[in-house]
């Protein structure tokens, strides 16, 4: 894995931030899309990029989401095992701080996330799902706590793969039908975060954010959709030259940073 440590860090533990790679992507596509670095470290905050496994090392990787899908998950990798023996490793060494991490994910990785979210939530802070679809397993969180969902209305990859996990599910019969929409994402985290029925809407130029409000302490739930973009992350690069464009209305890892306390 890759990992960016701020300035800051030389005068002890500082907040972190996983980054979870999207299908068949690894630690450094990450890091080149996202943009994390310069804002990260202006606010002292490490930035950690993990990879999934696949069958040539370094190429074709994938995480064990839940979806249905992947190297990873056909052979059952335990990456929820490996972010926690990461994060115990960082721990340890007093790079980070135990009670100041997010998760974070582009696609498949931010299926991990939100299955971090499920089986971990007492590890984070909060968790950020960027255009990947609620993965189908079984999610009884721990406790609340803070999930940031981000979509594009033209992210035609996102819903054909929420459609492809939903067809899975039926098709086979197996685990819990909890493989979602964002927008029924959203409705699911913030019953978990015991917020109230009433909601705050944000209208911005090119983009729109529902928050649930009168939620848990230090949780809650926020839906962004941003108008024109695609399967991209906000804010950053694309992936390789004839990937889609993303666009440029809303910075990603701007929001995620502000979820550490």
């Amino acid at each position: 894995f890759l990992l960016r440590l701020p300035p800051a860090a030389a005068d002890g533990p500082v907040p972190l931030v996983l980054v979870l790679h999207g299908h068949h992507g690894d630690g450094a596509v990450a890091d080149d899309i996202t943009h994390f670095e310069a804002a990260a470290d202006r606010q002292g905050v490490a930035i950690a990029y993990p990879e999934g496994t696949g069958p040539l090392r370094r190429v074709g990787l994938s995480w064990n989401t839940g979806g249905g899908f992947g190297w990873a998950e056909a052979h059952g990798v335990d990456d929820v095992g490996f972010v926690d023996a990461l994060l115990d490793t960082l721990i340890a060494r007093r790079l980070v701080r135990a009670d100041d991490v997010v998760a974070s994910g582009f696609s498949a990785g931010g299926m991990l996330a939100l299955r971090l979210a499920c089986e971990r939530a007492t590890r984070f802070v909060g968790v950020v799902d960027v255009a990947g679809t609620m993965p189908d397993t079984t999610c009884h969180p721990a406790r609340p706590l803070r999930v940031l969902l981000v979509q594009g209305d033209r992210d035609a990859d996102l819903r054909s793969e929420h459609a492809a996990v939903r067809a899975l599910h039926l098709t086979l019969g197996r685990g819990h039908a909890f493989a979602r929409s964002l927008e029924g994402a959203f409705l699911f985290w913030a019953r978990h975060d015991r917020c109230g029925p009433r909601r705050e809407a944000e209208r911005h130029d090119r983009w729109y954010a529902v928050r649930a409000l009168d939620c848990a302490p230090a949780a809650g739930a926020t839906l962004v959709t941003i108008d024109g973009h695609p399967h991209a992350w906000p804010g950053g690069e694309r992936s390789w030259w004839l990937a889609p464009r993303p666009s440029d209305a809303v910075d990603a890892a701007e929001m995620t940073l502000r979820m550490l306390r």
